[in-house]
């Protein structure tokens, strides 16, 4: 004997439209989406930063852990490709401001990312992908790294090791310049084919020729002077040394070479005097220890009112 249950429209309906928004993610723009967005960014800011040098030993710091915690990550602009029910996904693309006390200005880049549902039987029953490739993560990584281990001082944070803050202080003042050429106010540097340099399209007096390459990588200006810090690069005995090109209304005016051979170095300008501070370097004949107790050395180069000296002592 069977017996006849009848099941009201309304509730068959209702059942059904519950199951299925339980099966599709948030939208791109819903809170939750953004709390958990920010999650992953934060992850993958600090997975980044223990693949840069030094990193993984500057990442276990408290202060490192204390400058992601201080970001703030502000979503704007958010947009969204529409819902791909067979993937149970939605893809949405906005634009990401990081923002910190410790980070001079902020940061911004467009993002993409996807919301999607997962088959897992408890909540939260969806992810979010950060599907971007922009460089916002990996310049936050560096900006991390940066912001926790020096202060603009190198003497100022003494936790990490001489040539490891070196590095760090290299990178948070390295210029985005073209280093193909460089404009001043009084004419342009460049190097031509046979990587010799150039100003206005004539060779310097005296000549420099680069060993595998000559690279621009700074240019400092007060009152009627620019200097451009050239970077001539070499192999592994020794990486690089430099000379500071001085530009003016008479024409340029090149210093001696200097350096330890090694490219970590640390740039600073105080009105018209540049200071440049260096690792030491031992080439790859020596051993490691006696490598690595070199590059724990300071070597100072100063150049003011056109004198270049080292350690105190005209060259």
């Amino acid at each position: 004997m069977f017996r006849k249950f009848q099941i009201p429209a309304f509730g068959l309906i209702a059942a059904l439209l519950m199951t299925a928004c339980q099966s599709k993610p948030p939208t791109c723009g819903d809170e939750s989406t953004q709390t958990e967005l920010r999650k992953v960014m934060i992850e993958q800011i600090e997975n980044e930063a223990r693949k840069l040098p030094f990193g993984d030993r500057i990442a276990n710091q408290p202060e490192f852990q204390g400058f992601l915690n201080g970001i703030t990550l502000t979503l704007s602009e958010i947009t969204s490709d529409g819902y791909n029910s067979d993937m149970k996904k939605y893809t949405c693309q906005a634009r990401v401001t990081a923002s910190a006390s410790s980070i001079p200005k902020q940061i911004s880049d467009r993002i993409t990312y996807n919301t999607q549902a997962t088959e897992d039987p408890g909540p939260p029953n969806w992810i979010v992908q950060l599907n971007d490739k922009s460089p916002f993560v990996s310049t936050l990584a560096q900006v991390a790294l940066n912001a926790t281990s020096i202060t603009g001082n190198l003497g100022e944070q003494s936790s990490l090791p001489y040539v490891e803050r070196l590095y760090l202080a290299q990178q948070a003042a390295k210029n985005p310049i073209d280093s193909a050429s460089m404009p001043t106010r009084y004419g342009t540097l460049s190097v031509n084919e046979e990587n010799k340099l150039l100003f206005n399209g004539k060779l310097t007096e005296p000549v420099v020729e680069g060993n595998n390459s000559l690279s621009f990588l700074d240019k400092k200006s007060f009152a009627d002077q620019d200097i451009v810090l050239v970077q001539n690069t070499g192999g592994t005995a020794c990486p690089a040394v430099y000379i500071f090109v001085q530009l003016t209304q008479a024409g340029a005016t090149v210093t001696k070479t200097f350096g330890t051979c090694s490219d970590l170095y640390q740039l600073e300008q105080q009105g018209s005097k540049l200071t440049m501070t260096f690792a030491g370097f031992l080439g790859p004949a020596e051993s490691e220890q006696e490598k690595r107790a070199a590059a724990q050395k300071r070597v100072v180069y100063v150049l003011e009112n056109g004198v270049l000296s080292k350690d105190g002592k005209p060259m």
